[in-house]
C-alpha cells in the first residue's frame, strides 16, 4: 500500500477498503480510526486534507483499517467507546456498551426516582459503564460485580476515569438480604438488583 498519501487520500482508501470487506459503516470506521492516528476531527481533516501522512501515521492506519476489515470490532481498536455521554475504556474481555443499554439506563433512572431506589448491584459489570452512569446521573450507590479479572481491569480504569466512588468485588456467589427490587431485561444479559430507601425511623 502507497505509503506517501496525504490525508485525504488515506480516508479514501479506508472506506473503500472496508466497503470491499462488507464492513456495515465503512465511512464512519475509516473517519474514526484516521481521528485516532491523527487526532485530526472533520473540520481538520477538511482544511487539512492535503497534508501527507507521515510514514509511523500512515502504518498504524493501515494496520488498523487491515484489522477492521477483517471484522475486528471498531470499539476494540479504538479502545473507547462512549455511552451516556461519558468515554468507556473497552477492549476484548468485555462487552462493548450499546445503545439499547442506554435505554436501560434511562429507565432505571426514572425508576429510581419513583420507587426511591437509592443503591445496587451489578452482577457482570463489564465495563462498569451501568453502576458508574447510574452513580453520577441517578446518585445511587452501586456495586459492580465480575467474575473476569480481566473485566474488572477495565472496571477500575473506567471507575478512576468518571470518579464515582463504588465498590468492584470478585465473586462467584452473592448473599442478599431484606427489601430488594428485581429488574430483569432482555435487553442485555445482565442482571441488577436495587435496594429502596427505607424511611428514617422517629
Amino acid at each position: 500500500m502507497n505509503q506517501n498519501k496525504t490525508v485525504s487520500q488515506w480516508l479514501r482508501t479506508g472506506k473503500e477498503m472496508l466497503a470491499a470487506a462488507g464492513r456495515e459503516n465503512p465511512r464512519m470506521d475509516a473517519e474514526l480510526l484516521l481521528e485516532k492516528v491523527t487526532g485530526m476531527n472533520k473540520i481538520q481533516r477538511m482544511t487539512e486534507g492535503q497534508t501527507i501522512l507521515d510514514e509511523k501515521a500512515a502504518e498504524e492506519y493501515a494496520a488498523f483499517l487491515d484489522e477492521r476489515a477483517k471484522g475486528r470490532p471498531l470499539q476494540y481498536i479504538l479502545g473507547e467507546w462512549e455511552f451516556m455521554g461519558l468515554p468507556f475504556s473497552v477492549g476484548e474481555g468485555v462487552l462493548i456498551p450499546r445503545a439499547d443499554t442506554e435505554i436501560l439506563v434511562e429507565i432505571i433512572l426514572e425508576t429510581a426516582e419513583k420507587e426511591s431506589l437509592c443503591c445496587g448491584l451489578d452482577i457482570g459489570t463489564g465495563t462498569g459503564c451501568i453502576p458508574i452512569c447510574l452513580e453520577k446521573l441517578g446518585n445511587m450507590d452501586m456495586t459492580a460485580v465480575d467474575i473476569s479479572p480481566k473485566a474488572l481491569a477495565f472496571a477500575r480504569e473506567n471507575n478512576e476515569k468518571t470518579r464515582p466512588m463504588w465498590i468492584l468485588w470478585k465473586a462467584t456467589c452473592l448473599r442478599l438480604c431484606r427489601t430488594v427490587c428485581f429488574l430483569w431485561t432482555s435487553l442485555c444479559p445482565i442482571r441488577l438488583i436495587f435496594r429502596r430507601r427505607t424511611a428514617k425511623s422517629s
